[in-house]
């Protein structure tokens, strides 16, 4: 089996762009991010093993709070009985075993669930459906597909409004879905090569960025439309800081930018000594974590200081890190 790990088991992630050897099967580690910073650990392991087909390397993972379900997509597809496809494998939550699993024609960049309407959405690349497709979080089953208008690569839900914001990485262009009808409400004109978002829902702002940008885009989630540029050199992954409004991004710097959500002002850079991946926050204990790309480790910020408090080892290199809140 090929191992890949991935911490937590609440949140969207960022894609990797690390060819795999061999479409074989893998495993998914979930629900490790703790109380303290001396209480850290790998939790648990679920296999997803050859018998369920087409996912050769699982790097998304969305939580149905509603189900209590684990969605889980990869980027490259595998061949086997199944056909030549990819497939999202859907995890009990509360047993870690395997339940379902859902074919879609193409690689999966990304997943995030809308709770107001049960739905998870699955952006997906290749075959004749590149777009969106929408699944019933009771069923599993696909209840529509959704032409986004390019390549998508990044989703996020809108809670306030019941909008899911999708970035498209080519051609470029945010599109807006409303989560009830599943149609496209608005496009919005941000940048190239969109890979990341981010939504602060203290001031109703939507965070974007392209690959190796040099900001990131603020947008009003009620007008849909452009209200800053904030610097930020080579940005690759957000995350956001609820007990302070504050946005995190990681660059290539070696570095994470925070970033004021009422001010759209930069109001710390934090040295990290390693290009990260993907960053993620833990709302109980006010820290942000961040995978340090090809170290096997993972960077734990407390946001009160915005300094690096501790690292904890990975066994494999990190490429997706995610919060779950209701074990901490």
């Amino acid at each position: 089996m090929l191992p890949v790990y991935v911490r937590g088991s609440l949140a969207r992630t960022i894609s990797s762009h690390n060819l795999v050897v061999r479409p074989v099967a893998v495993l998914l580690a979930v629900c490790c991010c703790l109380s303290t910073v001396s209480a850290q650990w790998l939790e648990a392991i679920v296999p997803l093993p050859d018998s369920l087909g087409g996912l050769s390397h699982p790097q998304h993972v969305a939580y149905n709070s509603t189900d209590n379900k684990l969605y889980v997509g990869g980027d490259w597809v595998a061949r086997g009985s199944l056909g030549e496809s990819s497939y999202v494998i859907v995890v009990d939550g509360a047993t870690k075993q395997r339940i379902a699993h859902v074919a879609v024609c193409g690689f999966v960049h990304d997943i995030c669930y809308n709770p107001h309407d049960n739905k998870v959405y699955v952006a997906i690349w290749g075959c004749d459906n590149t777009g969106l497709v929408v699944l019933d979080g009771a069923t599993n089953h696909v209840l529509a597909a959704v032409a986004a208008g390019g390549m998508p690569y990044a989703l996020c839900l809108d809670s306030q409004d019941d909008k899911v914001y999708c970035a498209n990485y080519d051609p470029p262009g945010l599109a807006v879905i409303d989560g009830a009808t599943d149609s496209v409400v608005a496009t919005v004109p941000v940048g190239d090569y969109l890979i990341g978002l981010c939504y602060n829902p203290q001031d109703n702002k939507m965070y974007c960025i392209g690959q190796g940008a040099e900001a990131v885009t603020v947008i009003d989630c009620a007008t849909h439309r452009a209200l800053a540029s904030v610097p930020a050199s080579g940005t690759e992954a957000l995350c956001y800081d609820s007990r302070d409004d504050v946005v995190y991004c990681e660059c290539d710097l070696e570095s994470l930018v925070a970033i004021d959500g009422a001010t759209n002002q930069v109001v710390a850079s934090i040295p990290l000594g390693f290009p990260g991946y993907s960053v993620c926050y833990n709302s109980e204990d006010n820290k942000v974590y961040c995978s340090n790309s090809g170290r096997d480790s993972v960077s734990i910020i407390d946001c009160a200081s915005n300094r690096v408090v501790a690292a904890v080892r990975a066994t494999a290199e990190p490429l997706a890190l995610c919060y779950n809140a209701d074990h901490d």
